[in-house]
């Protein structure tokens, strides 16, 4: 109930923003066996669903865990939700200001706990008609491990362009467009993370916190039948990657390390 609630909420806030274009997405990918300590081999399989538009970002995505011994995880759920703004200052410096809300759990549904807030903000340069800089600071709070990091990015050239653009710095993402159809990219993402909290009873830690840290290579195509359609598919590696485990005060277990494995990648989007 809590949780049509929260999303009922999140929905009328969104619905009392001014209209813009909306763009709606759906993701599956999945990963191949790879060791998680004691428990044998593991593997993953994620869907996502997601809209927005140049304002907003909302969505869900939720993690599948097969184990060869005993399942210490069975399904984790990510509720998600991005406000961010672009403005300009004159023609060649910008501002950026955004917030990420995030709940992640396992079972049983605890707001005040398994929350995540990533606030960001910075100024934008433009360098040239090609070159494009972003640098500020982001920040993410929550219950088990805060941090404060960099928010930088050097940009070349629009990725909607015909031929070669890229991003460089908290992300980094390549794209050669061949024609209006197909294109082909890459990217590269540096220990992302992500907090949940575990059930009540979980045998990890009872009522404490998961966090998923890895990083994370894809290599794919892009195909545009439609002006206002994309399907992106593709092959992706998981490398770096380890769970931190934590108790319901926020102090660290144990660390779960894996390791690298192969696996891929199908989206879908839509703009309207």
């Amino acid at each position: 109930m809590r949780k049509v609630l929260l999303m009922s909420v999140i929905l009328a806030g969104l619905s009392a923003m001014p209209a813009q274009a909306l763009w709606v997405s759906g993701d599956v990918s999945a990963t191949d066996k790879t060791k998680f300590g004691s428990y044998g081999n593991m593997s993953t399989k994620v869907y996502k669903i997601a809209f927005g538009n140049d304002i907003f970002t909302a969505g869900y995505k939720t993690t599948d865990y097969n184990f060869s011994r005993y399942s210490p995880i069975d399904k984790l759920h990510l509720l998600f939700g991005d406000i961010h703004y672009e403005g300009s200052i004159n023609t060649t410096v910008g501002y950026f200001v955004g917030a990420e809300a995030t709940l992640g759990w396992e079972d049983e549904f605890h707001v005040t706990d398994n929350y995540s807030l990533r606030p960001r903000a910075g100024f934008s340069f433009v360098i040239n008609e090609d070159f494009s800089i972003q640098a500020g600071v982001a920040g993410d709070i929550n219950k088990a491990k805060s941090r404060i990091l960099p928010a930088l990015a050097l940009r070349y050239r629009d990725p909607s362009d015909l031929g070669f653009s890229a991003v460089i710095g908290s992300e980094n993402a390549a794209r050669y467009r061949f024609n209006e159809y197909v294109a082909a990219e890459a990217s590269l993402a540096i220990k992302n993370q992500e907090v949940y909290q575990l059930k009540d009873n979980s045998v990890l830690a009872h009522k404490g916190y998961l966090i998923e840290e890895s990083s994370n290579a894809k290599l794919g195509l892009i195909i545009t039948p439609l002006t206002a359609f994309n399907i992106r598919a593709g092959v992706s590696v998981d490398f770096d990657r380890d769970y931190k485990i934590y108790n319901h005060s926020g102090d660290k277990i144990r660390t779960i390390d894996t390791d690298s494995n192969v696996g891929g990648y199908l989206n879908a989007d839509y703009n309207f």
